[in-house]
């Protein structure tokens, strides 16, 4: 974490926020432990967003496209699918724990 400190102006700043202090710290512990946990949740948040908007709207190149007629239908074939994936990544990493 040290490494934050090369950056011009603020780097010292942000080593002392990331630190908790002038050195690690049991604070600086938890909030990592904190982040570690948050991170991986928001991206999967993010993920399923983008899903979300990917299949309400379809999915297709703005090249090619001359009209609706060349979007693909995301109809309940591929949510399944999405939801199977997710239903089989949550019961691995659940059982990798």
């Amino acid at each position: 974490t040290s490494l934050l400190s090369v950056i011009p102006i603020w780097g010292p700043s942000i080593v002392m926020w990331v630190w908790s202090g002038f050195g690690v710290t049991s604070a600086t512990l938890k909030f990592f432990f904190v982040l570690h946990f948050l991170v991986p949740w928001g991206l999967l948040l993010l993920v399923m967003f983008h899903l979300i908007f990917l299949h309400s709207t379809g999915s297709t190149s703005s090249m090619y496209c001359h009209g609706d007629y060349d979007k693909i239908c995301f109809g309940p074939d591929y949510w399944n699918k999405d939801m199977y994936n997710l239903i089989f990544w949550f019961l691995f990493l659940g059982f990798s724990l």
